[in-house]
């Protein structure tokens, strides 16, 4: 993050102005206040701009007002830091040193990519009505900090769609200062570097409620101070990088080489703050730099050699010495494809890493061309090897479909289950070079391979073949025989119930011919649900260096439904007054309401396992619904809650009163149902989870 050089001045543009955009000699542009006082009122100069007036200012908001003139059909606003906004100036100003300050708003406030301001409809009939904006609307993204100093930006336009800027002005706030600091919160840095890595460890005290983090070359952190940049000055910019601040401790590795320049020395940055988001004035910082090679550390050895190829198969074989830790290649086509420029460039840019038990020697590539590969590898001490070409191969070309099925066995796993399924795959280790495999629901539509609209054939019917062929070969999913290891499997998951679908296998042989299209027919199990519903605990786990919490929640058979979340024991209580003297009725109430909310995830009954952020004392919340299928209603489990002490981070299983289980049932039942009716489910397609496989993007 090259950020600094020299900012100081483009901030000293940052006064509160007004600007017209006139070439008129005759009616010159009045010189503004060089000097305002921020929040000062700011009034446009013509009938094409907008005034902005400061309504109320907080320690965490800001509140304004924009009120457009006659001819202003339109405006845009942009609410920034103001320092970080005059740091982007200072950036633009190195590739168009020529450009002003009003221009570079210009610029920026109505950029097309997407990034440009927000644009409000002006002045109607000539009559400008004010109109309320602030900090708690998107048009801002990040934290307001207390005792800091933002940038209200306004471009009037002179047409109604927000362009054809014509008068700009502006405006400079601050908000209130959040008082004296408490207590001392610091932020203690550890760095541990090798000669490419780094990582830095940032450690808040229990004073410290939150800090913003922020890494950047060292050279601008010195230049900016050099340059008589304040410690506050720098505080506002480093707290405008992040939309957020840490709350625990936050451990960030880098890769050097991603800087493109791996002897760049660093700094890390912290800023520390109190529960009010005062900010301590000291900036907690270390530098570090990477290591020097070791001498003593041997370089990386290692020998790589093509084994045969197909038509979309490649494969080599490579051997480690004991000094290289992994090595990384890309294949590719030397005269259809952007080559990289050395070995860091391979490694940063598309290259496949592959480590020592990495068993992917194989590289899936296009019919009847030629190919090259480009290798380097790293050894103990992460030193790069200079990268070498191995050679050329070319492929064969598409073959015949007419090889045995014997050599590409496959079946479905016995067992139903409502919601995936599993395929074994047994091709043959020495013939088969890859296959591709995929599921469709039956009479779904799908792009067709020739003119990429949208088709229900049926791919089953022989007529269809050569259709399916090609959709295969350029959807599907691929993969090959591992040496020593020729049985894979694959699971489909996220598939409906009670549905059909079909599973197709195309596999090619090492001489360019193909085991043509096979099929099979699979049909999930029905999702009917029974009359005794209820979800238990399986397993969970605390990540204390990421302070998350994950529960498997495990509905038994009879349930068709289970609505489940995992969060904070506030959340889940916010409707009840006292939650140390609540009844357990009202609790189950308060968390049978907040689960089968908006906030709860719903599943079709199956095992998962959800995980929360911990931040407090935490509940894990789950109903299962089932079914009566003589009166076709819908019963509900009870409640099955889970507790995470903050304090202890150990959990337990809470049982409730079940009179109070009961009585809330029916209520729960009848808003389900009523929910249900209400619903409109879309389909997705299959999932896909399983071992030894590449999927295709």
């Amino acid at each position: 993050m090259k950020k600094f050089l020299r900012w100081l001045p483009a901030l000293l543009l940052f006064s509160a102005v007004s600007v017209a955009c006139s070439d008129d000699p005759d009616n010159p542009t009045p010189e503004p206040d060089p000097n305002p006082t921020p929040g000062t009122k700011v009034e446009a100069q013509t009938t094409e701009g907008a005034d902005i007036t400061l309504v109320a200012t907080s320690t965490d908001k800001i509140e304004w007002q924009v009120t457009p003139h006659s001819e202003c059909l339109s405006y845009r606003v942009e609410f920034k830091m103001r320092a970080r906004f005059a740091e982007d100036y200072r950036m633009a100003l190195r590739t168009e040193p020529d450009m002003s300050y009003e221009e570079y708003t210009k610029v920026r406030m109505f950029a097309t990519d997407g990034t440009g301001a927000g644009a409000w409809k002006g002045a109607v009939d000539g009559v400008g009505e004010p109109r309320d904006f602030s900090t708690d609307m998107t048009i801002f993204q990040g934290v307001m900090i207390p005792d800091a100093e933002y940038q209200i930006m306004v471009w009037g336009c002179r047409t109604d769609d927000g362009n054809n800027p014509a008068e700009y002005t502006e405006m400079t706030v601050k908000t209130n200062s959040a008082g004296e600091l408490i207590g001392n919160p610091e932020v203690t840095l550890s760095v541990i570097t090798n000669t490419r890595y780094t990582q830095v460890t940032y450690t808040p005290n229990e004073d410290c409620a939150g800090f913003f983090w922020w890494e950047l070359a060292r050279a601008d952190f010195d230049e900016f101070f050099e340059s008589g940049g304040t410690e506050k000055e720098f505080m506002d910019i480093a707290c405008s990088y992040v939309l957020d601040y840490a709350t625990e401790k936050v451990v960030n590795v880098r890769d050097l080489l991603a800087w493109g320049d791996k002897d760049t020395r660093s700094t890390a940055v912290a800023i520390a703050m109190d529960g009010n988001l005062t900010r301590n004035p000291t900036i907690f910082y270390a530098h570090y730099d990477l290591k020097e090679p070791d001498p003593n550390v041997a370089p990386a050895k290692y020998s790589c050699e093509f084994v045969k190829c197909s038509s979309m198969m490649l494969r080599f074989d490579v051997t480690f010495e004991s000094e290289t830790t992994k090595w990384v290649y890309y294949c590719l086509n030397p005269s259809g494809g952007q080559l990289p420029n050395n070995e860091y460039d391979l490694v940063l840019n598309g290259g496949w890493m592959v480590s020592k038990d990495d068993p992917y020697q194989w590289q899936y590539v296009e019919p009847d061309t030629d190919y090259s590969i480009f290798i380097t590898a790293t050894n103990t001490d992460e030193q790069v090897l200079k990268m070498e070409e191995l050679g050329l191969c070319q492929t064969k070309p598409i073959g015949t479909f007419d090889q045995p099925k014997d050599l590409m066995k496959w079946e479905k796993v016995d067992g139903n289950d409502k919601t995936k399924f599993r395929i074994n795959f047994y091709p043959d280790e020495e013939q088969i070079a890859c296959y591709f495999f995929m599921t469709l629901e039956k009479g779904m539509c799908y792009p067709d391979p020739v003119t990429g609209g949208m088709t229900d054939i049926d791919l089953t019917d022989p007529a269809n073949v050569e259709t399916m062929r090609m959709y295969m070969i350029q959807h599907a999913n691929i993969n090959t025989p591992l040496a020593g290891k020729a049985e894979a499997y694959f699971t489909y998951t996220a598939c409906e119930p009670d549905t059909d679908y079909v599973t197709f296998v195309l596999a090619e042989t090492w001489d360019g011919n193909f085991v043509d299209v096979q099929y099979m027919n699979v049909r999930t199990a029905p999702n009917d649900g029974g009359e005794d519903p209820k979800v238990e605990f399986g397993e969970d786990a605390v990540d204390k260096d990421n302070m998350r919490w994950s529960v498997e929640f495990i509905p038994n058979e009879d349930v068709y439904s289970m609505r489940y979340l995992v969060c904070t024991e506030d959340d889940a209580s916010a409707r009840i007054d006292d939650l140390e003297s609540a009844t357990d009725e009202e609790k189950l109430m308060a968390w049978t309401e907040y689960v089968m909310g908006e906030a709860a995830m719903t599943n079709y009954g199956v095992t998962t396992t959800s995980e929360g952020k911990i931040t407090d004392d935490m509940l894990a919340l789950a109903i299962g619904i089932g079914k009566n299928h003589e009166t076709g209603k819908d019963v509900v489990s009870d409640l099955a809650v889970m507790r995470l002490n903050y304090d202890t981070m150990e959990s337990e299983v809470l049982t409730l009163g079940q009179e109070a289980q009961k009585a809330i049932a029916k209520a729960v039942a009848e808003r389900f149902e009523a929910e249900k009716t209400a619903r409109v489910a879309a389909k997705p397609l299959p999932g896909y989870g399983g071992a030894h496989v590449r999927i295709r993007n």
